[in-house]
């Protein structure tokens, strides 16, 4: 499996994470169409994983879910916090996993990703998934997603400077 995409969000004033995103791509290891329903379900169960682990000790539902298009089938599962009453329905973390099956015009499928968005307001929890999906044995991660694993470290570390970015955007435009 091959980590092709990270999107995060952080909150500088309070040094926070407030969600992660992750895409996958699944057929860069497979061979035949068996390799990949095998990789497919031994990577989501990878993942399921990471997020039972994290969220054990909280009320967690999770809930079959998804969109199926006339060029896309967007197959998965969301897992949230199960609020016991009404005072609890603000959202303390949620996990959207999906499988994302492009078509072509014939119907025929082209590529497979596996998608793991997460939301969550405790930032320590939204990095341990990070380490834990980084951590994954085999994993690959492609240049792009090396650059945001970079940042996220970085900020991680509290060593955010924007004129890091600022001369990178600078030797950019000088190319």
């Amino acid at each position: 499996m091959e980590l092709k995409n990270i999107d995060f969000s952080y909150e500088i004033a309070v040094k926070k994470f407030d969600s992660i995103g992750y895409r996958f791509s699944v057929l860069s290891d497979a061979k035949s169409g068996d390799e990949v329903t095998g990789l497919s379900l031994s990577t989501l169960g990878d993942l399921e994983k990471i997020l039972d682990i994290s969220y054990s000790a909280e009320r967690m539902s999770k809930v079959k879910a998804g969109v199926v298009q006339s060029s896309r089938i967007n197959f998965g599962f969301d897992y949230g916090h199960d609020p016991i009453s009404f005072l609890e329905k603000h959202i303390r973390f949620s996990a959207i996993l999906r499988y994302v099956i492009t078509l072509n015009s014939s119907g025929k499928p082209t590529d497979l990703e596996l998608s793991l968005y997460t939301k969550d307001e405790s930032s320590s929890r939204l990095l341990d998934i990070f380490d834990s999906i980084i951590g994954l044995p085999g994993l690959k991660v492609s240049k792009e997603a090396q650059v945001q694993v970079d940042r996220i470290n970085s900020l991680k570390r509290n060593d955010f400077e924007l004129n890091r970015y600022l001369m990178q955007y600078n030797d950019q435009t000088q190319q």
